[in-house]
């Protein structure tokens, strides 16, 4: 139990779904950032995934379950802001703000001041699902009393907030210079796809666009679990890529498998600062992405490969044959200015120093 009026910090509240995704590793991965290095009492609530919360509770972060449905959720945190003085909630994802904005009705004359930041990683909109979602997201969101922005351009899209109450801080990632090794150039081309499998990250795509290189120099490995994996493994069968794709499901810690590819492939409709894109630069791996979100920023000045979002299959597999045949010093000096980017703007140690400035209002 919760000891009475203990002061804390910050509370990070993160409610994954079903699917944890690249924006929960992040948050998680920068609450453990301000915890141990830079003297922040943090917990972490989390509701909707019991497994997310034991992966987290497996860290010397202290994490609290506060439920499996909303109505749960929320009453768990009323008597969280009840029971302890905190000076920052920061909340990521649908679910989390709104669970956080039902327990803020419910303590409407609560004593005390509380700041709330929520992080806005983006919307999905392929379904009418996920635009309700993002109907309802977007009205709550103006009770914030600031909105962390990971890509620029969102600010339109909340251009009703007001601009004081917006801030862009793009996502970050742990910087190590030695994993900055030679990648070697042996065939089979090493590919990797990471991610929650759904229709706006659009596998498929690829693997219909792999399956147009008429020789077979590739091997793909496709990390992430989701509703659309069975829709894939037939894509694969009908493809015939059996014996060139593998299926690896969700895996929690994917630092394995960037050291052993050539190539990161992002294929989505949309994204904000995708935490994968920021991972595979930082271990000198090579990136092909849509130019949506933030994506023609981090791979601009060449540390990077962008096509058009609508690109069709046979162009796509056309851009990889390309990447394939680059030679070794041209792919080494992508990789150096993509690794020096990153560590420039989008170090996590940096991003929980701003982080932190805002936890304490300075």
């Amino acid at each position: 139990m919760l000891n009475s009026k203990k002061a804390i910090d910050c509370v990070f509240v993160l409610s994954p779904g079903k699917y944890v995704g690249g924006a929960e590793h992040y948050v998680q991965n920068l609450a453990h950032e301000l915890y141990v290095a830079h003297n922040t009492s943090v917990i972490i609530a989390v509701s909707h995934n019991r497994e997310f919360y034991l992966r987290c509770k497996s860290t010397e972060i202290p994490v609290l379950y506060l439920g499996d449905t909303l109505k749960e959720a929320s009453l768990a945190f009323s008597r969280v802001l009840n029971d302890l003085e905190i000076k920052t909630v920061i909340s990521n994802g649908y679910h989390s703000s709104y669970l956080l904005f039902l327990s803020r009705c419910r303590n409407l004359f609560r004593k005390g001041q509380c700041r709330f930041i929520d992080i806005k990683h983006g919307w999905i909109t392929t379904n009418f699902s996920e635009r309700l979602k993002t109907f309802l997201d977007k009205l709550i969101v103006g009770s914030y009393n600031l909105v962390v922005l990971v890509e620029p351009s969102m600010r339109k899209r909340l251009w009703w907030v007001g601009e004081k109450k917006l801030r862009f801080i793009p996502s970050g990632v742990e910087i190590k210079r030695r994993v900055m090794g030679q990648r070697r150039r042996n065939l089979p081309f090493k590919i990797l796809l990471i991610g929650r499998l759904s229709e706006e990250k659009r596998f498929g795509l690829v693997l219909k666009a792999l399956a147009g290189l008429k020789e077979k120099e590739w091997r793909l490995v496709i990390v992430g679990d989701g509703l659309e994996e069975d829709r894939l493994k037939r894509i694969v069968f009908e493809e015939k890529l059996n014996d060139h794709v593998h299926f690896a499901g969700y895996q929690h810690d994917v630092k394995l498998f960037y050291r052993s590819t050539n190539l990161l492939v992002i294929s989505s409709v949309s994204e904000g600062c995708p935490l994968v894109a920021l991972e595979a630069m930082a271990h000198g791996v090579l990136v092909l992405s849509t130019d949506v979100g933030y994506m023609p920023t981090l791979l601009g000045g060449q540390r990077g490969f962008l096509v058009d979002v609508n690109i069709a299959p046979g162009n796509l597999s056309l851009k990889v044959k390309k990447i394939i045949l680059l030679d070794e010093g041209t792919t080494k000096q992508m990789r150096q200015g993509a690794w020096d980017y990153v560590n420039r703007h989008h170090s996590l140690s940096k991003n929980a120093e701003i982080f932190k400035s805002l936890i304490f209002g300075l």
